[in-house]
């Protein structure tokens, strides 16, 4: 955070101030009421702290917020309020316009600026948002903190409602939490688990296309192996009927004295007269061959139902909703009795194939005995016979095309099913992933990113109480407390004890609370400055060291000039506001307020 120029009229006890904020160092403010005629009440905290907290927060330190803030010492005072120009977290010059009477909220990026350094000539980009909350939150997020952090790490002083040792646990602990990035995380949980819900609706989702198309795929493949049964069974029969033919032609071709014989042989195989024998036969045949297309087709349907109940038992198939306990015993005793019956079917088919089978054979003896009868009477059918062979030589399969078909429908369902397959391995390694981070964006992340920080804090604390050549004073940061039984319980507690001293914080004598606190606070402020791009160079001291011997004034001058002012990157700003003479002597740059009937200036 680097505060530019602050420009204030008619707000708190101010008539109007223009402060210049950049790489000032160190700054003493001090004043005087000549309508007190002392140095207290004379608006070195409205010049120093008020205008600039109220300006980049709407509020004080304290919390003065709204109209409390106008200056009802000026009569029919039009308007007020506070322009502070700073430099964001980006880099980039910004300007904050903040007023009452009007009330207004402006947040300006400057876009075009003048080399010569005159303000008319540069040019301001309105950022402002529709509600005052939303930009303000801009405002934060360019200045780097909080109102509250900012009360934390940047302000030590009067008008704090209670430094940080004097916060509870819990409070304290909050207070680092907006240090942190800890939000963010919250976010990003949420975020994650948000995104886990719905990867979790597309993995359902993709589960029940996966084993509808795996069902699809089943269909189609049992439909192709009856078509690949009824094709065989074509083209067996054909080559039956092409052989009878063909016998036939031979023998009228190779016509012996032996015919007759062979003719009375067959007779003995076949229980009637030829022609009877055949017509019952070829009944019987289609009478079998319809009832074994009727079975096969009832097998199927019953196979694939025992199949889609086998794999998903605890589902009703019509609805797909999940099935009591006793409707899926009921249906597991219905499937066994469904595969006792498909059992049953597979019987019946066979044992009428078997007399398929006989009937075929006793046509086709008929065949070849009426065969033999005709060559007998008459050669003349010999062009017959030939013909009967050229038409089944060239006759096409009609169930050939049926099976390619069939086929190429079973290749699209499997690549179907394994696309779907494919998606739900994506989606559940995509499950995985949201779950694992819905995981590590929880308690065990900020627990770890705490044990990370409280030995951090306490290294800085510590080294700063030495630097302030008060090292008897030690700070503790814990996650962890210990009880008087001597149990352990996770809480968060800050503790400062001195070697020389009382071992509680709240028994420290007042000087030494001022320097604990404050070492406490710059702490804080080297963790809020690792938050962002470069720690702040800028600083309010508003009256925070009171009771201080001269000795213990000269080390925190020192202390601030060397850590505030020159140390690290750029130049920094720091205020301090007092009227302590062991601190006035200390400090050459200064700003003197006088106030005048109720009207802060600067003289």
């Amino acid at each position: 955070m680097k505060l530019l120029n602050l420009h204030a009229h008619n707000v708190f006890s101010i008539g109007t101030i223009d402060l210049d904020l950049e790489d000032k160092g160190l700054v003493l403010i001090t004043g005087w009421s000549n309508d007190e005629n002392n140095g207290n009440m004379a608006g070195k905290s409205s010049v120093a702290n008020h205008c600039i907290s109220w300006g980049m927060y709407g509020k004080t330190v304290s919390g003065i917020k709204a109209d409390d803030v106008i200056n009802t010492s000026i009569k029919n005072a039009k308007h007020c309020g506070v322009t502070l120009h700073f430099e964001g977290t980006d880099g980039e010059l910004y300007r904050i316009y903040r007023a009452r009477k009007p009330n207004s909220l402006v947040l300006s990026l400057r876009t075009v600026w003048s080399t010569i350094g005159d303000p008319s000539l540069e040019e301001w980009q309105d950022l402002s948002k529709r509600n005052e909350k939303d930009t303000q939150e801009l405002i934060n997020a360019l200045l780097g903190r909080d109102h509250k952090t900012f009360i934390q790490s940047d302000f030590f002083g009067q008008g704090r409602e209670r430094s940080f040792l004097a916060l509870p646990g819990s409070e304290q602990k909050a207070v680092i939490e907006e240090i942190l990035p800890l939000n963010s995380l919250e976010k990003w949980k949420d975020k994650a688990k948000e995104e886990l819900r719905l990867v979790e609706q597309r993995v359902e989702v993709a589960e029940t296309e996966r084993c509808m198309s795996h069902e699809r795929e089943r269909t189609a493949l049992s439909h192709l192996h009856t078509l690949q049964s009824q094709e065989a069974g074509w083209d067996t029969n054909n080559a039956v009927e092409l052989s009878q033919v063909q016998k036939e032609l031979n023998k009228i071709l190779f016509i012996t004295e032996n015919i007759e014989e062979e003719i009375e042989t067959l007779m003995e195989s076949i229980p009637s007269t030829p022609s009877r024998t055949l017509e019952e036969q070829v009944v019987l045949e289609r009478a079998l061959s319809q009832s074994i297309n009727s079975l096969g087709y009832k097998i199927d349907t019953l196979t694939g139902d025992i199949d889609r109940r086998a794999a998903r038992p605890e589902v009703c198939a019509s609805c797909e909703q999940t099935l009591p306990k006793d409707r899926v015993e009921l249906n597991a005793e219905a499937l066994k009795n469904d595969r006792v019956k498909r059992e049953e079917l597979l019987a019946e088919r066979g044992e009428k194939e078997a007399k398929q089978y006989l009937a075929a054979s006793m046509i086709a003896i008929c065949h070849e005995i009426q065969g033999l009868e005709a060559t007998i009477k008459t050669k003349d059918q010999k062009a017959v016979l030939e013909e009967k062979i050229r038409l089944f030589t060239n006759v096409g399969n009609p169930f050939a095309q049926l099976v390619i078909a069939a086929d190429t429908q079973v290749k699209e369902e499997q690549t179907l099913e394994e696309e779907a397959t494919l998606r739900v391995i994506k989606l559940a390694d995509e499950r995985e992933h949201y779950r694992f981070w819905a995981n590590a964006f929880g308690a065990d992340l900020k627990t770890m990113i705490f044990n990370q920080v409280c030995p951090y804090l306490e290294r800085q604390t510590n080294q700063y109480l030495r630097d302030l050549d008060n090292s008897q004073i030690k700070v503790k940061f814990r996650t962890v407390k210990l009880l008087k039984s001597g149990d352990a319980r996770d809480q968060f507690c800050v503790t400062a004890a001195s070697d020389t001293g009382s071992k509680v914080f709240e028994l420290f004598s007042g000087a030494e609370k001022q320097l604990t606190s404050f070492a406490v606070g710059m702490a804080l402020s080297d963790l809020a400055g690792i938050q962002v791009e470069g720690a702040s160079s800028f600083m309010i001291l508003d009256e925070p060291f009171l009771y201080q011997s001269p000795e213990n004034c000269e080390r925190i001058i020192n202390f601030i000039t060397t850590h505030l002012v020159s140390g690290g990157e750029g130049g920094k700003t720091v205020l301090l506001i007092s009227n302590e003479d062991n601190l006035v002597n200390l400090v050459h740059d200064r700003v003197h307020v006088v106030k005048e009937k109720g009207v802060t200036s600067i003289a």
